[in-house]
Parts: C-alpha cells; structure tokens; sequence
C-alpha cells in the first residue's frame, strides 16, 4: 500500500503498521517538482505513475528512482495533474486543469484532448475507469465517456484533397498540366510570390492541413486552414505536396501535389553562369600570359640595357682613339714638346678615368658628363693641331639643376662631327658648336659643325677605310631611345645636312632629345 501526502511519497509497512518514506524532491528538484502528489497508477511492471502539481512521472519502487519525468514537457509540464490512469494497452491518461491528455505508451507521444475533440469544457472532475476499461470524466454540468481502444485505434481513412486556387502576383492562374496528368505551375521570371489554397474532403470532425514543399522542407508542416503563400524562391524547380489529418494528428494517405517551376532571368541561368566562369577563365589565362611575356619583354630590355651600356663603353674605350691618343703623345715627346705631353696625357688619363667611373652606374650629373666631354673634344683638339674651334653653350638651368644623363651619351655624335666632318675638311674657321638646353621635360642636345657633310665624308671612308662599319652612332642611338621607353617618353635623334648659298655641303647638324630624369 502507497500513500501520497504533500511531503512526498510513503509505503505502508504492515509488519510495523507505520509508513515508510520511499522518496521526496529536495534541493533544486524543487524547482522543477512538486512533493504534492495526486493521484498514483501501476503498470504492468510494477513502474508507478504519480500524478502532481507539475506534471507527471514514473517512480520505480524496486530502483527508488525516477525512471520517466514529464515535468518539464513543452506540452505537460507545468500542468497540475488530478488523476491518471492506465487502459489495457498501458496509455497513460490524465486529467488535468488544461482538460484530458494522454501519453501514448508505444511511441511516447503526449496529446491532449480538449473541447474542438469533443470535451464539453475543460474544467477537471472526477476520473474513474469502469469495468469495461472505458473512462469516466466528471467536468461541471456534464459527465464525458470514451473508450480508449475505440479513440486511438480508429481505422486508416483515405480522405481526399485537393488544390482548389492558385494565384501568381494577386491574379488568377489555372494549373497546366503534362502529358502524364501532372500539374504544374510556371512562374516567370520576376512573378516568384505565389499562393495556392487546397481543401480536404472531410466532414465527418475537426481536419488538419499539411504540406511540404519537396527540395526545401525536409518533413511536413501543419497549416491552419490551407491557404499558402511563397515569396521569393530561388529559380528552379519545386514539387508542392498537400495532405490532410483528423483531429486526433494522424496523417491520411491520399495526398496531392503540384509541381512549381520558378522561371529564372537570364542572368541567373546555368548557361550564363558558365560563360561567366567560362570569361573569367579566359581573362585570367589572358592575364597571367600578358603577365609572363610582359616579364619576359622586361627581363630582355633590362639585357638590351646592359648589353648597349656594355657596347657603349667598348665604343668609348675605342682601340683607334686610344691608339690615336698614344700616337700623339709620343709625337709631342719625340718632337721635345715635353709640356704639351704632359697636357695631353693628363687629359687623357683624366678621360679614361671619368668612362671607367661612369660606367659603374646607368646615369651620371650632367655637370660630370660635360667634364668628360670637354677632355674629350681637348683631346682631339690637339691630336688635330686645333684644327677646329669647339664652342660650348649650356643653359644654367642644366648646371644649377640636379639632372642626371647617360655616360658620354653624345660623344659618338661629337666623334662623327670631329672625325669625319671636320678633320677632312680644308676650310677656314672650322668650328664645332655644342648646345644643351631645356625643352619642358626633355633634354635638347645640337651638335653642328661646318665641316665636309655625310655625303662627301662618306666617299672619303670609302676610299680610305672600306672595310670599316661603325657603330658608335646606332649603339647611343639605341641608349637614347631606351632611356626615353623606360620613362614612357618620345624622344629621338634627327640629323640634318646643311648646305650653303650654292646648295653645297656645309655641315651637318644633329638634334637629340632625351627626358630629363
């Protein structure tokens, strides 16, 4: 014999004639449970189900625990419980304040049975069960019976349904439907807010609407009159399935379905995806190819540079002048002129200092090149007995600036004037004239001299030296139009032959420009 009181749960011993205490809640428990105990059932395995202020649980007595707490239940717990009883398949049913639940005894599943389910209120009464296992509940003014076996094992009903209206954007829209009868629903592109309404065929209760959207929903989903509405589903395509349910939450078997097809914009089809992946492939291949040669044109201009700075200063340590230099030195010795000698040594040590010194770097001070320069027109001022009169005009610009040139970058120009223009000339007044100024971003270097002009200085190669190519000119020609590229400059070299009153060869002049850096 057990007995509940509101301190808990006692058994009565017989041999004593005293009650036992088997349980009580205690500490936090309480938070939850309540020691004031209802009603009490037993199962078939001996397992007490204990009704209280809280909900319900089930009490092993050979085990002292609870074995099952409903308590905190979305659906139970909290509910204060007057009786419980147990029917032939051991469901568990309740009486309670909210009306008449039951917990299902194979599944676990709690449901309640309330006034839409035939309750004529939900007040609590007395509970009792019969001799027949039906179930009595006393409410106020009215006495409710039921047989439980008859309530949950009611037989599997097909009842129909149907999709009755659809919508697309507030207008009327009548299905389609293929060659195998399915029904379908097409939304164009843009129209993706929808609605469809569908009825189940059952006037025999209370009926409950269900639907899943199949590629969205993973299980079914309860409506509450069946009326639904779609906004904003991604294109593609969809399959709408509706059922219908009694009152007591059982599903029927008989469903239908629709298929949807969202239209998608251009933009957002397969075909356009791939010509976008498709284009960003090619562009990137396009890229890294454009990035590889431009790598490549790169590491040839940085060899063209060095290799043209190498020919140059091959072309500035020329074996002839140097040759020429020593030959004249040693005719002023042998001819006693010890001072000028010593002159021409001086420069020309000094010349060849200044190209070694020059050459360690791409560009050097144009005030430093200019030095260079006068040693070597001095040079060859004397090794042609000052043939010729050298005039030299700077702008103070330049010389006050910080402006920086290639090494010796007009000397082979210098060189063709003296050599080949002057030196065969028999003329009075011989003059090389030198001019270096400032045009906005660019360096103007002029070279003119008065002497025989390219064409007849050219016969004269040609006569005395047949075999001789020069290369000076090209090789500073090259320097300056790749200085000019890699500053993304136009600069260039015009040369221009000069003829007098009666259209003979008077000169040639050359203009250079180069971006000042």
């Amino acid at each position: 014999m057990f007995q509940r009181v509101v301190k808990g749960f006692f058994k009565y011993d017989p041999q004593s004639d005293r009650f036992i205490s088997l349980f009580r809640f205690q500490g936090k428990e309480l938070e939850k449970h309540s020691n004031s105990l209802n009603s009490i059932s037993e199962d078939n395995n001996g397992v007490l189900w204990i009704a209280s202020y809280t909900g319900v649980f089930a009490f092993d007595p050979k085990e002292k625990k609870v074995v099952k707490d409903y308590t905190n239940n979305e659906l139970l717990g909290g509910v204060e419980v007057y009786g419980i009883i147990l029917d032939e398949q051991q469901n568990a049913w309740l009486d309670t304040e909210r009306g008449v639940f039951y917990i299902v005894h194979a599944t676990g599943q709690i449901r309640q049975l309330t006034i839409p389910e035939g309750l004529r209120n939900n007040s609590n009464g007395t509970f009792y069960q019969g001799s027949d296992h039906s179930i009595y509940c006393c409410v106020e003014g009215y006495v409710i019976h039921f047989h439980p076996s008859e309530l949950l094992n009611h037989p599997d009903q097909k009842i129909p349904v149907h999709f009755s209206d659809a919508s697309i954007t507030d207008s009327a829209y009548f299905f389609h439907f293929t060659s195998t009868g399915q029904k379908e629903m097409i939304a164009t592109p843009g129209k993706n807010r929808f609605s469809l309404d569908f009825s189940v065929m059952n006037y025999d209760g209370d009926n409950r609407y269900y639907y899943k959207l199949d590629g969205v929903m993973n299980g079914w989903q309860r409506n509450e009159d069946g009326h639904l509405a779609f906004y904003n589903l991604s294109p593609g395509k969809y399959t709408l399935r509706v059922k219908g349910g009694d009152q007591y939450g059982n599903l029927t078997s008989d469903e239908d379905d629709v298929a949807i097809i969202v239209q998608p914009f251009w933009w957002q089809t397969n075909w356009f995806k791939l010509l976008c992946i498709a284009l960003v492939i090619s562009f990137t291949t396009y890229l890294i190819r454009r990035r590889i040669i431009q790598i490549r044109h790169e590491a040839a201009f940085k060899q063209k540079i060095a290799e043209t700075e190498m020919m140059a200063l091959r072309s500035q340590m020329n074996p002839h002048f140097i040759f020429n230099s020593l030959t004249s030195i040693e005719n002023f010795m042998m001819q006693n002129e010890k001072r000028l000698a010593s002159s021409y040594l001086n420069k020309f040590a000094r010349l060849i200092r200044s190209i070694l010194d020059s050459s360690r770097t791409e560009l050097i001070p144009l005030a430093k090149d200019i030095e260079a320069l006068r040693l070597y027109v001095d040079l060859e001022q004397l090794r042609f007995n000052h043939k010729f009169f050298f005039d030299l005009h700077i702008d103070s610009v330049l010389l006050n600036g910080d402006y920086k040139v290639p090494a010796m970058i007009i000397q082979p120009y210098v060189e063709n004037a003296i050599v080949h223009g002057l030196a065969h000339s028999e003329r009075d007044n011989l003059t090389l004239t030198v001019s270096i100024s400032l045009r906005g971003e660019y360096i103007h270097y002029s070279i003119l001299d008065n002497g025989v002009g390219r064409q007849l200085s050219s016969q004269y190669n040609q006569q005395n030296k047949p075999r001789h190519k020069s290369v000076g000119l090209s090789i500073s020609e090259e320097r300056i139009h790749i200085l000019n590229r890699k500053q993304n400059a136009k600069g260039n070299v015009t040369i221009t032959d000069l003829f007098d009153e009666n259209s003979q060869p008077s000169g040639t002049k050359v203009d250079i420009l180069i971006k000042a850096a």
